[in-house]
C-alpha cells in the first residue's frame, strides 16, 4: 500500500509534464529492461509464482529510476524542476522507510545519482 502511495505521489509530481518523455526514459533504464524480460519470461514459461517476488525485489530501484527520470525530464523541458534539496528530501524520505540503517548510504547514492 505504501509503495501504491509513493508511485501516486510520483504520479502527481510528474503531473503537466511530457508523460511520453518520462515513460522512454524509464524504459531505457537497464533495470526496466531487465525486468521486462524477466516478466516475459515468467509469463511464456507460465511460471507465476516468481512474477511477484521479481517485482517486490525490483520495486525500490524502479522507484529510483521513476524518480531519476522524473528529475531528468523536467531539466531537458526547461521548466521548473525539483532542486537538489527537494530531491534530498524524496531521496531521504524513502531510503529511511525502505531500507534498515546500514543501507541507508548506498540507497542515498544510488537515488541521487552519484
Amino acid at each position: 500500500m505504501k509503495a501504491t502511495l509513493f508511485l501516486c505521489l510520483l504520479a502527481f509530481m510528474a503531473c503537466g509534464k511530457n508523460i511520453v518523455d518520462i515513460l522512454k526514459c524509464i524504459y531505457k533504464a537497464p533495470k526496466v529492461q531487465e525486468l521486462i524480460g524477466d516478466v516475459i519470461a515468467a509469463i511464456v514459461n507460465q511460471d507465476f509464482s516468481k512474477l511477484l517476488p521479481l517485482l517486490k525485489e525490483a520495486l525500490p530501484e524502479l522507484i529510483i529510476t521513476i524518480v531519476n527520470c522524473i528529475i531528468d525530464t523536467n531539466a531537458v523541458e526547461e521548466q521548473p524542476q525539483l532542486g537538489v534539496t527537494d530531491k534530498y528530501t524524496i531521496c531521504d524520505l524513502y531510503c529511511k522507510k525502505k531500507f534498515p540503517p546500514e543501507e541507508y548510504s548506498t540507497c542515498m547514492t544510488k537515488c541521487m545519482g552519484h
